[in-house]
């Protein structure tokens, strides 16, 4: 996937993007911002340091991710399908958003926080 691609089918690559972040929307609740660079959707993270762990949780899942700060970037593709990459990419991202918060519990309750 290059932004070659991107460019070359707007309608199918626009319909991908719109798709995985309302799938974020709904299964991780984190906000996504648009990439400057075609073929990657941005998704916020809380902080720097839950973007680096979530960012090394999605690698283990096989999925091509990079960062910029608190900013994770997904891959995005006009031929991706809901079926396979777009279900891939969403259900990775609840998934490691869900382990964040069970390590962030761990966390507090190790350091004596309530």
């Amino acid at each position: 996937m290059t932004a070659e691609d991107a460019l070359a089918e707007p309608e199918p690559y626009e319909a991908v993007v719109a798709e995985i972040e309302r799938g974020i929307h709904l299964a991780a609740s984190l906000p996504t911002v648009r990439s400057r660079m075609p073929g990657w959707v941005g998704v916020r993270c809380e902080s720097e340091e839950m973007a680096i762990w979530l960012l090394r949780a999605i690698i283990v899942e096989n999925i091509m991710v990079r960062r910029e700060e608190e900013i994770l970037y997904l891959p995005a593709g006009p031929r991706f399908t809901i079926q396979r990459e777009i279900k891939n990419i969403v259900t990775s991202v609840a998934k490691t958003v869900h382990y964040w918060s069970a390590h962030l519990k761990t966390k507090r309750k190790s350091s004596g926080d309530t």
